[in-house]
């Protein structure tokens, strides 16, 4: 499918433009039901087959966080954008607000930023 329009797409780097096609199209393989939302098994399968990532309680938060409606489930769009903006910042530099960035999105989103 076609990748969805990026937010802040011309201010980001080519890397981060090229880990947020990867990490979108991985992501995506996993929303069997083509919803654009992820639950957090699927979640976790992402995180596990793809990222080689495995923390439960940090994919929880990453879960409940980027639940926008409520309805258990995360949308990839957001969170892939979200992982690809952290992954961005250095070690040791505040992450960026909103308050949704904190050290659970930053280790998820280290992981994220490796995936190849």
């Amino acid at each position: 499918g076609q990748l969805p329009n990026m937010t802040l797409q011309s201010e980001m780097s080519v890397n981060s433009i090229e880990l947020y096609k990867r990490l979108y199209n991985a992501f995506a393989y996993h929303d069997l039901d083509n919803t654009g939302e992820l639950d957090a098994d699927e979640l976790k399968k992402v995180f596990e087959q793809h990222l080689h990532y495995s923390n439960d309680e940090v994919l929880r938060v990453l879960c409940t966080r980027y639940d926008e409606d409520g309805d258990g489930t995360a949308d990839l769009k957001v969170i892939v954008n979200r992982l690809v903006a952290v992954a961005n910042v250095p070690d040791g530099q505040p992450l960026p607000s909103p308050p949704q960035f904190d050290e659970a999105v930053r280790e998820a989103a280290h992981a994220a930023r490796d995936f190849q």
